[in-house]
């Protein structure tokens, strides 16, 4: 029932706050699939990109 409190109580987010086409993304850093470091999200800048996202609650 925490989680579920804690989803509750975050903002929704604005207008504002999307990113809209042309803009640039915000620094993002991910694991290696391997763990061998890290992939910086501007490395692939110029280049199309497809970010899946997924939980398992």
């Amino acid at each position: 029932m925490i989680p579920v409190l804690l989803l509750a109580a975050m903002p929704l987010p604005t207008p504002q706050d999307l990113i809209r086409e042309g803009e640039l993304l915000p620094v993002l850093e991910l694991p290696e699939i391997d763990g061998s470091g890290l992939v910086d999200l501007a490395s692939f800048r110029g280049r199309k990109l497809l970010l899946i996202e997924f939980a398992s609650w």
